[in-house]
């Protein structure tokens, strides 16, 4: 807690209590002796620190809340950049298996003793080959777009 930030906020409540209508009437139809006057200026210093401590509490809450906001941020870019990966890194995936099964077709026809036996397969093992689905996965790139939007927003501010 800033003592100094305190210290300026229990004086402004005090100063905009002093400044009452309630304490203005409270002066003039009344007349406090020494001990009733004391006691009720207590009252109100009392009252006055329990609130610039509610001030603090509030200020410190805000502060808390902001930082958490960071953090949620800062998750939310990492979210972001491991679903961009994942959506880019799923065709280079299908495309490195496509290639290795490819070559390991190759290895196949070239250590064959019979190639008769090839070619009756050779159709069959091509096409489960070209059957994997080398696509780009694009249903998902609006919603990255506007999710890295909405980030780069809450980053700026």
């Amino acid at each position: 807690m800033d003592i100094k930030a305190f210290t300026t906020n229990l004086q402004s409540i005090i100063d905009t209590f002093y400044k009452t209508e309630l304490i203005k009437d409270a002066n003039i139809q009344t007349s406090f002796t020494g001990d009733k006057k004391q006691e009720f200026l207590k009252d109100i210093l009392t009252l006055a620190s329990s609130t610039a401590l509610k001030l603090e509490e509030m200020e410190l809450s805000w502060y808390a809340a902001k930082a958490q906001n960071k953090i949620q941020l800062a998750e939310a870019l990492k979210s972001l950049v491991q679903s961009e990966s994942i959506a880019k890194g799923v065709e280079s995936n299908a495309r490195i298996n496509r290639a290795n099964c490819y070559v390991g077709f190759l290895q196949v026809v070239a250590n064959a003793q019979e190639s008769s036996a090839i070619g009756s397969h050779a159709s069959n093992c091509l096409q489960a080959i070209n059957d994997i689905d080398i696509t780009r996965i694009i249903g998902y790139d609006p919603v990255i777009v506007e999710i890295r939007n909405d980030i780069q927003k809450q980053i700026k501010e």
